[in-house]
């Protein structure tokens, strides 16, 4: 064991100093190595005496005792036979050297121990050490770290923590200060990067320099690509002077060298910031300019000669294009005449075609008359038919309603009295009966929506299969696509009527609903119950519990602490036990409320189970009663 020690020090030592790192990034590592250490019993002596140098020719002991030793050492010989030895005293930190002189030293033979001391001997231990390695990136990846100029992708990949145009670097720059841009590139001043030259457009701050500018240039106040006065721009922005005129920047709010640059068909205004377009201006309009030369050409032919008039005119009283005063003599003159022969004729016409529009006049006037008769009697007919059906609802809702309060109130009269006479005794029951039988009634009214509303909702569930049946294939044939829109509208106008059906029907029956609950328990609890409208439930008026959770635990189970109970047709006054489950608050967030209609006990029995992975064994008997009755 001492050999194997021995070689193993020697080795690792050699191996240390052969091996040097080739990497720029380095860290000290920690790590475990054994070492031969002295005991004296469970007393760690440390390295004490030390063997080393161990070859055919020699070997050298040390002492890191703080303390004087004897020291034994035996080795076999080629020439001298297995049985070779010294004893030597060493003092501490003395260094003994032994010379074989050719005898041939086996160093697998060599042994070492204490004399002085046999109560001290030698044992293998791990000890902690440190060494230099080269970093990992990331660390612990197992991945070395690039040296800074080698290739890269990310920066995680360097020690320098820096991917600078695929170069790694310590710093945020090209590595040794060259980017090698392309011919359309140029490298920034800081040497951080390579931009494309005139990629920046208007308006927008470069990287490095005015090289990126589309115009080769950048606003000195505002640090954003810019143009100089003189170029061509579109909007004020794209300007230093903020001020882009014809499409020119211009330093003052006039043209560039006030040249407005007008084409063929415009004029410049005489304050340099616009040209504006000839004869474009109508007689009656003030000209933006003030020119006449913005007015509309006016041509006049007169009537009883070739001469024509073209000619421009501004009224220097308003400022208006006008008609030119020629123009409007020549006019004067010729409607004169026209006035004379346009009265003559007019006579004519009036005299021949007089009777004749009189009589169309009236003959149009007589069938717009019977046309709004006939539509004003279609809308009265209609009318009246909408209101008539309106009034027989609103009379059948009022009868009904009358109905069971006009009971009710005659039952709780005659129900006060004490002492009741034989009459009111019968008179009692009757109305009793008649009560129960206009409760009745109204029952069945809602028991008949809510099986519509299942209905459409049935309906609306098979078009939503059938739809995802046609979406799922990938080829669809012209017809299914057709059949696929289709079911789409139907599905989507399904909807509607099911929700507006839905909240109508929970808006008009919750009342009679509420009374219904309160009724129920009131006799077994004393009157001492209320309507909760901000939890939905039936409370206790001292201690504000719950009452369903109250019949859960006396009549099902009372180990339900942390837990809430759900009602499975999501009709919070519905206490029956049979609609009534305990389970976690986590369970109970899962279930999907608004996917079971209002008092759908079988579709709250399928969330349930679809929802919350619910066995048969984990419903209570009285579900499981109702479950076998219903063949669920």
């Amino acid at each position: 064991m001492k050999k194997l020690i021995i070689f193993s020090i020697i080795f690792i030592f050699c191996v240390t100093l052969s091996f040097a790192l080739d990497c720029q990034y380095t860290y000290l590592e920690t790590f475990q190595k054994e070492e031969i250490h002295w005991f004296e019993g469970d007393n760690d002596l440390g390295i004490g005496i030390i063997i080393y140098d161990v070859n055919t020719e020699n070997f050298r002991l040390m002492n890191h005792f703080d303390f004087t030793v004897n020291v034994s050492v035996t080795w076999g010989s080629t020439k001298y036979g297995p049985q070779r030895g010294i004893n030597t005293e060493l003092s501490p930190e003395e260094i003994y050297h032994y010379h074989f002189e050719n005898e041939g030293m086996i160093t697998s033979t060599l042994k070492y121990g204490l004399k002085s001391h046999p109560s001290i001997g030698t044992r293998i231990i791990n000890v902690d050490d440190s060494r230099e390695a080269c970093k990992q990136c990331p660390l612990e990846s197992g991945i070395l770290c690039l040296d800074d100029g080698k290739y890269c992708t990310i920066s995680n990949q360097c020690g320098g923590k820096f991917c600078v145009r695929e170069k790694c670097n310590n710093k945020p720059i090209c590595y040794g200060g060259e980017c090698f841009c392309s011919e359309n590139e140029f490298q920034c001043p800081d040497a951080s990067n390579c931009v494309i030259k005139k990629s920046v457009p208007l308006g927008s701050k470069p990287v490095c320099d005015e090289k990126e500018c589309v115009s080769l240039h950048v606003n000195p106040k505002t640090g954003r690509c810019s143009l100089r006065d003189g170029e061509s721009c579109k909007i004020n922005d794209d300007c230093d002077s903020s001020s882009c005129i014809r499409n020119i920047c211009s330093s003052s709010l006039v043209c560039y060298n006030n040249d407005c640059n007008c084409a063929y068909d415009e004029i410049q205004n005489p304050d340099n910031t616009e040209c504006v377009k000839k004869d474009v201006i109508n007689i009656g309009s003030i000209p933006l300019s003030g020119l006449v030369e913005e007015c509309v050409v006016q041509t006049y032919n007169t009537l009883f000669s070739d001469m024509t008039l073209i000619m421009k005119y501004i009224d220097p009283d308003t400022g208006k294009c006008a008609i030119h005063p020629d123009i409007v003599l020549q006019q004067k003159k010729d409607e004169i005449l026209i006035n004379g022969i346009i009265i003559v004729a007019i006579c004519i016409v009036i005299f021949i075609g007089f009777f004749v529009i009189i009589k169309k006049l009236h003959e149009k006037d007589k069938a717009i008359k019977k046309l709004k008769i006939e539509i004003l009697d279609k809308k009265e007919r209609t009318l009246i038919k909408e209101i008539q059906a309106i009034e027989i609802r609103l009379k059948q809702a009022k009868i009904i309603t009358q109905e069971v309060i006009d009971a009710e109130k005659k039952y709780n009269e005659l129900n006060v009295k004490k002492h009741k006479t034989e009459k009111e005794v019968k008179e009692l029951t009757e109305q009793k009966k008649e009560y129960g039988d206009v409760v009745s009634r109204m029952k069945k009214e809602f028991d008949e929506i809510r099986y519509e509303l299942q209905s459409k909702r049935q309906e609306v569930h098979k078009m939503e299969k059938r739809r995802d049946e046609l979406k799922r294939r990938k080829k669809k044939t012209k017809k299914e696509e057709n059949e696929l829109v289709s079911k789409e509208k139907l599905l989507i106008n399904a909807k509607n009527d099911i929700e507006k059906r839905e909240k109508d029907f929970e808006k008009t029956s919750h009342k009679f609903y509420i009374k219904e609950a309160l009724d129920k328990y009131a006799q077994e609890y004393n009157q001492k119950i209320y309507f909760d409208k901000n939890s939905g439930y039936i409370k206790f008026k001292d201690s504000h519990k719950s009452v369903h959770r109250n019949l859960y635990t006396n009549n099902i189970s009372n180990n339900i602490n942390n837990m809430q109970i759900h009602h499975i047709d999501r009709f919070t006054l519905n206490n029956e036990f049979w609609n009534l489950i305990a389970l976690t608050e986590a369970e109970h967030d899962k279930i999907k409320h608004s996917k079971i209609p209002f008092k759908d006990w079988d579709e709250g029995i399928v969330q349930l189970k679809q929802r919350l992975n619910k066995t048969d064994k984990d419903f209570h008997k009285y579900i499981l009663e109702r479950m076998k009755k219903k063949k669920i």
